[in-house]
């Protein structure tokens, strides 16, 4: 339809003319110059398939017919298939008429896939902290082998990773676990060994010694998880012999006193052969050989009869005899071609005389920068979490049935009251697969949109921009992007080096006026010249004399931002100087809170990109 305007247009000119000779000519010439237009596009099915029959014209490989074909199918672009391949071709062949300096803004589908590096957060090794771990931060902490509720736990998890994970690698992520009270605990027994298997058989190895058909593995059956072994194949109706252990790790008992064991088991089909069923413990086991070990048989006397699937819970089985040492328990199973029990453990826990009191199991994410230092804005669901959700918390995981994204939007809401709009998380759960997967960690990417926090959908809606050149169109290089707190954060970091007196609890500054707390630029005089943060420059100025000051060191601090967030920026694409479009909060000296936006041009090439204002600051209305 442009086509036709334009033509219907030349002729009106040829036909209305009164100037039969120069007047004619003139208006031809200017005719011919370039036709520029702005156009807004917003794709459908139809043209992702126009786009693939172009591409297909004019690209003739096996390769790129793939490429096309892939395009449309999936009616829309993804990593590998590139925009800039594409909407060229389209823009070319839709608006012919358009020339030199046009520009359009198209909106189109993108497949962003699987997003690698949450696969970083998922299969990051985990770090358990010891009892020693608990001992060298202090006596206090030591004695109840968990952190108490208020204290700062991230002051202390940096230094007991250094000690214990050794030469890292740059970029390195560990999930750190540890335990920590719900309130403040008392003195009486604690727990310093627990395994519920949940999902799998934990900390615990199976030792096959007879009978390959069957050994120890993780099973759950009514919201219960547990370890079993039977020797009883019910697909063949027959019981075979079989010995079997299940060995715990190396439990240390160096500190300890008045230690005891407790066990919540079934045993079922026994036939009052008690001696097929064992609980020993053994101070020689080399984590290896089972049978070369030296093991001692525990005396229960609160056990199943063997008749039924009751749970039992035992008594406390007394292991003071074992204070001081390093133990492994071990549990022997066996069965004959007459008599195979089944034999399930609910939990195992061993005790000491100490500190007592419902504990949270939290983990935390670190990274490996030089230091090990806390990922920002990353969570894992705690076990007293995963309880205050009510369903999840039967078994400590979501699945297909108890879906993670109905729970974790409110669980993010409640652990980031003071979120902005474009803000960012990512949280880590257990999800039950199923099958021989069983429990896993899975991670997502949540983005706050004003009032909710969503989960990132894979298939997303983006808008990029195209001009022209005079001979084709490109890509418009041009980054767009609001500020969040990474990006105040790293002004904040600036300010650290240079003005540190100017620093407000590690996250805001009083220089520029950045603050990675509140997401903006606080630039109300009273905090320059009253208070702690007053300073000297400012003494003196008039009113506007210290407003024109403030907005100055806001855009040295965008500035100082853009060199730090983008170092190996370039000063053109395909000939299209490259842009930096920043929108930013600020807090006003009358107390609103409105947006600005300021362009600046990159002038230098990375490394150690440099920039110019353009233009702005222009506020939103």
């Amino acid at each position: 339809m442009k086509k036709i305007i334009f033509l219907l247009g030349l002729i009106g000119l040829i036909f209305t003319a009164c100037d039969p000779t120069d007047s004619v000519y003139d208006d031809l010439d200017a005719a011919k110059a370039p036709y520029n237009e702005a156009v807004i596009v917003d794709f459908v099915d139809d043209d992702y398939a126009d786009m693939a029959r172009w591409y297909k014209s004019t690209h003739q490989t096996t390769q790129d017919s793939a490429l096309a074909d892939e395009l449309k199918d999936k009616k829309a672009f993804s990593l590998g298939l590139e925009t800039d391949k594409f909407i060229p071709l389209y823009l070319g062949n839709t608006y012919l008429a358009l020339n030199k300096n046009s520009s359009a803004k198209v909106t189109f589908r993108f497949d962003e896939g699987r997003k690698i590096y949450l696969d970083d957060f998922e299969e990051a090794d985990v770090y358990t902290l010891a009892n020693t771990d608990y001992a060298a931060v202090d006596a206090k902490v030591g004695e109840a082998k968990g952190f108490y509720p208020n204290d700062k736990v991230d002051q202390y998890l940096p230094e007991i990773l250094e000690g214990n994970i050794k030469d890292p690698e740059e970029g390195q992520m560990v999930r750190v676990s540890y335990k920590q009270f719900v309130e403040e605990p008392v003195i009486g027994k604690t727990d310093i060994f627990v395994e519920e298997f949940s999902g799998d058989l934990g900390a615990f190895v199976s030792h096959n010694l007879v009978g390959d058909n069957q050994q120890w593995r993780a099973s759950d059956y009514n919201d219960i998880d547990y370890a079993k072994m039977s020797g009883f194949d019910s697909d063949l109706g027959e019981a075979f012999e079989n010995s079997d252990w299940l060995v715990s790790p190396q439990i240390d008992l160096t500190n300890e006193a008045g230690v005891v064991l407790q066990i919540n088991q079934v045993i079922n089909f026994l036939k009052g052969e008690t001696g097929l069923i064992k609980v020993n413990v053994s101070t020689d086991f080399d984590g290896a050989d089972v049978a070369g070990a030296t093991w001692t048989e525990l005396v229960i006397q609160n056990k199943p009869d063997g008749t039924n699937y009751t749970y039992v819970e035992s008594e406390e089985v007394d292991l003071s005899a074992y204070d001081g040492e390093k133990i492994y328990l071990g549990f022997h199973y066996q069965s004959t071609t007459t008599t195979s029990p089944t034999w399930q453990l609910d939990w195992i826990k061993v005790k000491a005389v100490g500190v007592s009191g419902e504990t949270n199991v939290r983990n935390n994410f670190y990274e490996y920068k030089g230091s090990w230092k806390a990922v920002e804005n990353a969570y894992v669901v705690s076990s007293k979490e995963y309880e205050q959700m009510g369903d999840p918390g039967y078994r400590g995981n979501f699945s297909s049935s108890v879906k993670p994204e109905n729970y974790l939007p409110q669980l993010l809401a409640s652990k980031n009251l003071f979120a902005q709009e474009g803000d960012t998380a990512v949280i880590a759960y257990n999800y039950y697969y199923g099958g021989s997967t069983g429990t896993k960690l899975a991670a997502d990417r949540y983005e706050y949109h004003g009032t909710v926090w969503a989960k990132t959908e894979e298939i997303l809606e983006k808008t990029e921009q195209y001009v022209h050149n005079g001979s084709a169109w490109f890509f418009d290089p041009t980054v767009s992007f609001t500020m969040g707190k990474d990006d105040f954060q790293m002004i904040v970091d600036a300010v650290k080096d240079t003005h540190p007196e100017l620093i407000d609890r590690g996250n805001s500054e009083y220089y520029h006026g950045a603050s990675a707390w509140y997401s903006n630029f606080d630039m109300r005089h009273i905090k320059r010249t009253n208070g702690d943060f007053a300073q000297a420059e400012y003494d003196g100025l008039t009113a506007d004399e210290i407003q024109a000051k403030i907005e100055e060191r806001v855009q040295e601090g965008v500035l100082i931002m853009l060199k730090a967030k983008f170092p190996e920026a370039v000063t053109q694409v395909n000939g299209i100087d490259v842009n930096y479009i920043v929108r930013y909060k600020v807090y006003d000296n009358d107390l609103k809170k409105p947006y600005y936006s300021v362009t600046y041009k990159c002038t230098k090439a990375g490394p150690s990109a440099g920039f110019e204002l353009v233009e702005g600051p222009v506020e939103e209305i």
